[in-house]
């Protein structure tokens, strides 16, 4: 696609954001009519549930507009601290609201399939899931690579929410396609659409726990890394420790300087900043990727431009 190769600015990321969402609301509505619908008439468990995850996927992407629809009407040179102290408690609630959705999804998928396991309950007919999750996994596919290009070059931990979001809806999609497929060619399978139900849960339960760890995480920063951001002294001490300075302390020397972009994004996906320290020896080494989101690049689009720090190891050299 022409738009992952292209460098966007801040407010046309965010109006790029927009627009996918509004698309994500709209066919996740349609999806999700005509699965509850077929799933009722051919008694289909996974199929509803199906649909009830499109309309998980509705609420999802709704969070997502109310995240960015205000930063939308701001001139990105023009947003105070203030904006990005209420951009980021949004960060944390919407990513919050996501994982709780998750959550919810994975309980009611429970019940549901346990009923249906206990009742021995089976589809009447699954050519209707077959034809509804191929068509779904090719459009959510294109969905979830625009909404994580969209999460990595915004840095929005909402962003990378919504995309497992589609992702998890893609997990969906390709059990639903087997299960169907599975019953048409051996009818004794009558569980396997409850079981696939069941394996739901697991996809809904993992992702909904992480969102909310991680928005609950006092490093969150907004940002769409949920393991946490490296930090600068991590990396010059796994560097340092290959290069012979065993336990050296680490001073942060000099100023951070840094400067806004506002017209144009860089295309380098990691923001990665120039980095160099000094070892005791005075030789000078590059520290490649060294500190990643050290300065976050979130709302003013600010980049490092240079960071200084010093490597004081417990042992002399000869």
């Amino acid at each position: 696609m022409a738009i992952l190769s292209t460098p966007l600015t801040r407010p046309q990321l965010v109006n790029l954001v927009l627009f996918v969402s509004i698309i994500t609301i709209l066919l996740n509505i349609v999806e999700g009519i005509l699965s509850m619908f077929f799933g009722r008439q051919s008694n289909s468990v996974s199929l509803i549930i199906f649909g009830i995850g499109s309309f998980v996927e509705v609420t999802s992407s709704a969070l997502v507009l109310w995240r960015f629809a205000t930063e939308s009407s701001q001139e990105t040179s023009m947003i105070s601290m203030n904006h990005k102290d209420k951009y980021l408690d949004k960060e944390r609630k919407a990513t919050l609201g996501i994982g709780c959705l998750f959550i919810l999804l994975a309980l009611g998928t429970f019940l549901h399939a346990i009923i249906s396991l206990t009742q021995k309950s089976h589809p009447d007919n699954t050519m209707s899931g077959i034809i509804i999750s191929s068509i779904s996994t090719v459009i959510m596919l294109t969905v979830y690579f625009c909404k994580r290009y969209l999460a990595v070059q915004l840095d929005s931990s909402t962003m990378a929410s919504e995309a497992q979001c589609s992702l998890a809806c893609i997990k969906i999609t390709i059990v639903l396609f087997c299960s169907s497929l599975i019953y048409i060619l051996w009818k004794k399978g009558w569980w396997v659409d409850s079981v696939a139900a069941l394996i739901f849960c697991t996809f809904f339960s993992k992702e909904g726990i992480e969102m909310i760890y991680w928005a609950n995480s006092e490093s969150f920063d907004g940002g769409c890394n949920a393991n946490g951001v490296k930090k600068v002294q991590d990396d010059v001490n796994s560097d340092d420790e290959s290069s012979g300075t065993e336990g050296g302390q680490i001073h942060v020397i000099g100023e951070i300087e840094v400067e806004p972009v506002v017209e144009k994004m860089r295309q380098e996906e990691t923001r990665s900043v120039e980095t160099k320290w000094w070892g005791n020896n005075g030789t000078d080494v590059a520290l490649e990727n060294g500190t990643r989101n050290f300065v976050k690049n979130d709302y003013g689009n600010y980049m490092v431009k240079s960071l200084t720090i010093a490597v004081e190891p417990r042992y002399q050299r000869n």
